[in-house]
């Protein structure tokens, strides 16, 4: 059995006739290891994130996490089950600020809130 972190073995997702990612693998070795997936526009990249987030069902491979299955062609592990978050950059942060200072403004707007 692996010891990585997340593992994505041969990972088959199509989200439609013309939206396919196939084949994809993927090993971080280590929780807190900082990966990137680059590539250009539609080639798959929100869709690999959405897959491990829990959003889309895989047709064929595996993902496991802390050597768990959490996805493959029979397991599929809610998203709200996963400890996994996905946020989007696309009109959820201010460009003209780091990343430090939009955690900042978040955080100090829900100071104000009260706590249930």
């Amino acid at each position: 059995m692996s010891k990585n972190f997340l593992e994505i073995d041969n990972v088959t997702f199509a989200a439609s006739a013309k939206s396919k990612v196939n084949n994809v693998s993927l090993t971080i070795e280590n929780e807190g290891d900082i990966v990137c997936l680059l590539g250009p526009s539609g080639i798959g990249k929100t869709t690999i994130l959405r897959t491990i987030a829990g959003l889309e069902k895989i047709q064929s491979g595996k993902i496991s996490l802390k050597n768990k299955i959490i996805s493959s062609k029979d397991v599929h592990v809610e998203p709200e089950n996963r400890n996994i978050s996905l946020a989007f950059q696309d009109n959820s942060l201010f460009p003209h600020y780091n990343v430090l200072e939009n955690i900042q403004f978040g955080a100090e707007r829900n100071k104000k809130k009260k706590k249930i």
